[in-house]
C-alpha cells in the first residue's frame, strides 16, 4: 500500500509537468525507478524523504514559496505535536523554530508544561510549505501522504493535534470524536494510536482566554506519558 501511494504521487507529478508543456517521453525518463534509495523512502524516514518533500511542487501553495519544511522526526519520542502549518525545521540536527508567536508558544508548551526538550519530541505539520494561510483541501491532500509516512516512523504514546483542521484530515471528517468542542482534551483512539485534540496555536494567540482550557488539555496528554 505504501509503495502504491508513492507511485501515485510520482504519477501526479508527471501529469502536472505534462500540463506545463513537457512531453511524456521526457517525463518517462525522469520517472523515479525503484532503486535502493526509493525503497528506503518507502520503508522508513530519512534524508530521502526529506529530499522528496524539499522538491515537491504538486500544489498551488508550493508556487508561493521555494522553501519546504519537513519538521522534526524523533523515532524515540514519547509525544508528537502536529500543527497545520510548519513551525520547526531541523538543520544539522538542530531545531530551528519559526520566528512567530505560534512557534514560540509551542516551544514554551514543550519546555514548561511537559518539561521536555523540543529535541525529545516529534514536531510535524499537515503542510510542508511555510505559508501563513488557511489550508485548502487540495493542498493538504498533496502533503498528507508525507505526514503519514513520517508518522509510520514513530510510535509516540500520544499525538497532540492543534486545531480542528488537523483532526479533520488526520482522523477523518466522520470520526465521532471530533464533532463538537466537548471532545477537546480527550484521548481519541484511531488506527491503534492515541490522539489528543486541542485548539490551534493561532486560535490561542488570537484569544488568550483559551489558555486555561488548553493547559488542562495538555495535562491530559502529559498524563499518558
Amino acid at each position: 500500500m505504501s509503495a502504491r501511494i508513492w507511485q501515485l504521487l510520482a504519477l501526479k507529478r508527471l501529469y502536472l509537468k505534462r500540463m506545463c508543456g513537457e512531453h511524456f517521453t521526457q517525463l518517462q525518463e525522469k520517472m523515479p525507478q525503484k532503486t535502493h534509495s526509493m525503497t528506503s523512502i518507502m520503508n522508513g524516514c530519512g534524508d530521502e524523504l526529506d529530499s522528496l518533500i524539499a522538491s515537491c511542487s504538486l500544489c498551488a501553495r508550493s508556487k508561493l514559496t521555494t522553501k519546504r519544511v519537513s519538521g522534526f522526526v524523533n523515532p524515540r519520542a514519547l509525544i508528537c505535536f502536529i500543527t497545520a502549518n510548519p513551525l520547526v525545521e531541523s538543520t544539522h540536527n538542530q531545531l530551528v523554530f519559526a520566528p512567530n508567536k505560534s512557534a514560540t508558544m509551542l516551544q514554551n508548551m514543550i519546555t514548561h508544561v511537559f518539561k521536555m526538550s523540543p529535541q525529545a519530541c516529534s514536531i510535524l505539520s499537515l503542510l510542508k510549505c511555510p505559508v501563513e494561510s488557511t489550508p485548502h483541501i487540495d493542498e493538504v491532500s498533496m502533503c498528507l501522504e508525507f505526514l503519514h509516512k513520517q508518522l509510520e516512523c514513530i510510535a509516540p504514546k500520544v499525538i497532540v493535534l492543534f486545531g480542528r483542521e488537523c483532526a479533520q484530515y488526520i482522523l477523518g471528517q466522520n470520526l465521532e470524536g471530533v464533532r463538537d468542542f466537548r471532545d477537546y482534551g480527550r484521548i481519541l483512539w484511531h488506527n491503534n494510536r492515541s490522539f489528543l485534540l486541542t485548539y490551534s496555536l493561532g486560535e490561542i494567540v488570537r484569544n488568550p482566554s483559551l489558555k486555561p482550557q488548553v493547559m488542562q488539555h495538555l495535562l491530559v496528554a502529559k498524563g499518558v506519558l
